[in-house]
């Protein structure tokens, strides 16, 4: 047999179509193993960590958050009290005024001539003529309650979002703790039982009725009752102090002005400026020789009592305290107070 390159050509065409059918089956027979092999799936390892003591998680997460609200509100107070004096500051403004009204020529006379019909009678008449002036260039007993209210009352918004915001805090922190079944109590339950739970500290001191009245502060409108017993009580302080500081000026005119002073008293703050006017007015009426002398006297009299009776409500006199510090002792007591709210409702009584 003769070789010729189409002989030898043939076969290895032959050859080379079984080895590709044979490679291509061999990938076809590969693939159907792979999609027909089962997956298998290992078991998550799992890792149980303790869920953290309550007590010590409200330690770490909740007190930081009262202690903050605390300090707000310990700063709400401060504003507060710097508003009150702001308010007397106004009314030292009102002095000038007043003075040269009363001091003026007309007045003066005015003010003599009833003094005879008014000691014999026993009538109001001077009182009355001077409070028109007094409440004119200044205040009247009802501008002055009002306006230690409305201080009371800022005092009071800024308290309640102060404690707003902690309990957004408390929340926040609550839904990212391991305590789902924790529930953070809406702000009018948690001040009904902050109120409930205050009456326990205002027993120890039923006597002290701006205390008392500090206790619903937080969820009640009683800013006004607060500020008529600052009131009543600056009027009580000042009274026998008006008297010895008037009368230690010596003379007829300083006689008169404690008089009147000390009469002026039992009529309130107001009252008792008024008696200071009218006792310095009666006494240039004997010592005629001091009526250039009146203006400036009437003037640093008046300015030393609004002083004084500024003091007496913010800083009080003796053993009673004034409102910086009553504000302080009910906000220490307040935190306390929230403090056990706290506890009660999230972590529960037993905690």
């Amino acid at each position: 047999m003769n070789w010729s390159p189409r002989s030898g050509f043939l076969p290895a065409i032959g050859l080379l179509i079984v080895f590709l059918v044979a490679i291509a089956w061999w990938r076809a027979d590969w693939r159907n193993r792979q999609v027909s092999k089962p997956d298998i799936q290992l078991p998550a390892a799992r890792i149980d960590v303790p869920r953290p003591d309550r007590r010590v998680w409200f330690q770490q997460h909740l007190e930081p958050v009262i202690v903050q609200q605390t300090v707000s509100s310990r700063a709400s107070a401060d504003r507060c009290t710097e508003r009150i004096r702001e308010i007397f500051q106004g009314y030292q403004r009102g002095l000038d005024p007043f003075v040269r009204d009363i001091t003026s020529t007309w007045t003066r006379l005015s003010l003599l001539s009833k003094m005879p019909g008014a000691w014999w009678s026993q009538d109001d008449r001077m009182e009355q003529f001077v409070r028109a002036k007094w409440e004119q260039h200044l205040f009247s007993e009802e501008k002055l309650k009002n306006d230690l209210a409305g201080a009371l009352r800022q005092f009071q918004e800024d308290l309640q979002a102060d404690q707003a915001r902690m309990l957004s805090q408390v929340k926040v922190a609550v839904s990212i703790g391991d305590f789902p079944e924790l529930e953070v109590p809406g702000q009018p339950e948690f001040q009904g039982e902050i109120t409930k739970q205050f009456s326990r500290y205002a027993t120890g001191r039923a006597e002290d009725s701006v205390y008392r009245g500090l206790t619903t502060l937080i969820s009640s409108e009683v800013a006004f009752a607060v500020a008529s017993s600052l009131v009543a009580r600056g009027a009580a302080m000042l009274g026998a102090s008006a008297v010895a500081s008037t009368t230690a000026a010596g003379g007829a005119t300083a006689g008169g002005a404690a008089v009147g002073a000390g009469g002026g008293s039992v009529a309130g703050p107001v009252g008792t400026a008024i008696g200071l006017v009218i006792g310095l007015a009666a006494g240039v009426a004997v010592d005629w020789w001091m009526t250039h002398q009146f203006q400036d006297q009437l003037r640093d009299e008046l300015s030393t009592y609004l002083t004084r009776l500024q003091s007496v409500i913010l800083s009080g006199s003796g053993d009673q305290l004034g409102l910086q510090d009553q504000l302080d002792d009910w906000l220490r007591d307040l935190e306390e107070v929230q403090r056990n709210v706290l506890r009660e409702k999230i972590l529960g009584a037993s905690q």
